[in-house]
């Protein structure tokens, strides 16, 4: 009988090609998941994707011959030697350039390359909802087989549930970047065009100095924890998930360190009186300083103490980011500051509030009068 040795976190295990294609589906991938799947019908191990001056080459050998490929980068590299064991253990065809139109589903696939892509990030669990919605309306269909049509029929689905403009780019985004992989992988032969639509730009909602006073007055009045913890995401401009997921170890001498960030890149930032005041009541039986706040909960309260303020409909939790950014920039903080203080991964995203900066073209004038 055929047999295959698995590695598993440094342990061999042998077993059957009956039971593989099982073993191997129910694994969830991820780079020391993807190196540990080893060739069939030669006993022994054989090198993963090693480095050859500026690429890297994937290496995979069956009982008949040997394929390489060379990459421009290790995970892609491994990928791809990961894709052509997983066809192998299948009993797929395989060609000279690897693995052969795939059966592997859109959610199998999905699944497999997920934290590789996208990694243990806030982020990455929004992908996971994105993706799995595609693959229903996709019927799940191989990875493979996915073409224009496809594309044309998740737009179609996606403006029938009428999700806005933006929210079917940041979907199509997520599924344009897993369908590239699956092209540099040789496992999806042409990727389909993608389109983007035209994003309005939108109100950026926030507060003024009054407005936050009676939502913070309202809030007092219903829940005091949440009104801390309005008060917080006012004064640190943290995402909700952000401000969630920070632990105790995380503070220290003033400023807060956030690890898992929407842009995947930690950041510190110090903490307002206001701010540190505030943790020094938050509960200490839990490793994270909000840990008590339940996100649903406050939503239905928050929105409850936002009607008894008076507030308009358009005052929701992620407004308080955007009155943090436009105090900062009011005050004349640079907009480079005030990107890394929210943790923009691109200049753009904080040039959105570059309008509200505060008249300085006199300066200008001044420095050519004296010219």
């Amino acid at each position: 009988m055929m047999i295959i040795w698995l590695k598993t976190y440094g342990c061999k295990r042998l077993t059957t090609l009956l039971g593989i294609q099982k073993q191997i589906e129910s694994m969830q991938f991820n780079v020391t998941h993807l190196t540990s799947i080893i060739n069939i019908g030669t006993v022994g191990d054989i090198d993963m994707a090693r480095q050859r001056g500026n690429s890297w080459l994937g290496d995979v050998k069956t009982s008949t011959k040997r394929i390489r490929k060379s990459f421009t980068s290790q995970q892609e590299a491994e990928l791809w030697e990961a894709s052509l064991k997983l066809a192998i253990a299948r009993g797929e065809s395989i060609g000279d350039e690897g693995v052969l139109p795939s059966v592997e589903t859109f959610s199998q696939y999905a699944k497999r390359v997920h934290a590789i892509l996208w990694g243990e990030t806030l982020h990455g669990t929004k992908v996971i909802n994105q993706l799995a919605e595609i693959a229903d309306i996709v019927n799940d269909c191989p990875i493979s087989q996915i073409d224009d049509q496809h594309i044309e029929d998740i737009v179609t689905a996606l403006k029938e549930k009428r999700n806005a403009d933006a929210t079917i780019n940041r979907k199509l985004a997520s599924l344009s970047k897993l369908l590239t992989q699956a092209k540099k992988t040789k496992i999806l032969a042409d990727k389909p065009d993608i389109p983007r639509f035209k994003e309005g730009k939108g109100r950026l909602r926030f507060l003024s100095k009054e407005e936050e006073v009676r939502l913070l007055d309202k809030l007092e009045f219903l829940r005091p924890a949440f009104a801390d913890f309005t008060a917080f995401l006012i004064d640190t401009g943290f995402r909700f998930g952000e401000a969630l997921k920070f632990t105790w170890n995380d503070y220290h001498d003033g400023k807060v360190t956030l690890w898992h960030t929407k842009s995947n890149t930690p950041r510190t930032v110090p903490l307002t009186q206001r701010c540190r005041e505030i943790l020094e009541r938050c509960p200490k039986d839990t490793q994270y300083p909000f840990g008590h706040i339940n996100r649903n909960t406050y939503r239905t309260v928050f929105e409850k103490a936002r009607a008894m303020a008076n507030l308009d409909e358009s005052v929701i939790p992620h407004s308080m980011r955007h009155t943090c950014a436009s105090r900062l920039v009011q005050s004349g903080v640079d907009i480079r500051r005030v990107q890394v203080w929210l943790g923009h991964s691109t200049i753009a995203m904080t040039m959105r509030y570059s309008h509200l900066a505060p008249d300085d073209l006199d300066v200008c004038l001044e420095a050519l009068e004296q010219g």
